[in-house]
């Protein structure tokens, strides 16, 4: 078989022609299509960064309660045993040939002590509401925004394909 036994009657001389614009309606409808698709698109990670926003909040909240009530508990706590823990104390300092002052000091400095580890903890128990985990996911959609507007700016298009 050679190419001479090809029918060439078939294939048309005439330049293809350009097509012509949709009608409106269907246009229209496939701008909806992709608005729809890009909102769903959106909508899908907008949803999870609100899960997340949420969760991190509920442990926000557990967190100031727990300080709250490590707080309250080492007030009461200082506050009750103070008066009767100091009195005791110095007197018993005092009792045993050391000068008031020496008496006074000692407990106070434990006194001290006690309240810094106290104070530490609820540092440490606060800490834990600083949203960590919604800031860092804020600051990647960030960064992907400003990168993605960047290319636009460069390249002039959004198609993401082209180097």
């Amino acid at each position: 078989m050679s190419l001479r036994d090809f029918r060439t009657d078939a294939v048309s001389d005439t330049e293809p022609t350009p097509a012509s614009p949709p009608p409106l309606d269907e246009s229209a409808r496939a701008l909806f299509g992709a608005a729809r698709d890009l909102a769903s698109a959106w909508g899908g990670r907008l949803s999870a960064w609100r899960s997340l926003l949420a969760a991190d909040v509920a442990l926000a909240g557990t967190a100031l309660v727990h300080a709250l009530v490590l707080l309250v508990a080492a007030t009461i706590l200082v506050g009750t045993a103070w008066a009767l823990l100091t009195a005791l104390a110095v007197w018993a300092l005092h009792h045993a040939g050391i000068g008031w002052g020496w008496a006074i000091a000692a407990p106070l400095t434990v006194s001290i002590v006690l309240g810094g580890w106290a104070i530490r903890q609820g540092i440490r128990a606060i800490q834990l509401a600083d949203l960590q985990a919604s800031r860092q996911q804020l600051a990647q959609v960030l960064a992907e925004a400003r990168q993605a507007a960047s290319s636009v700016a460069a390249n002039g298009s959004t198609d993401e394909t082209t180097p």
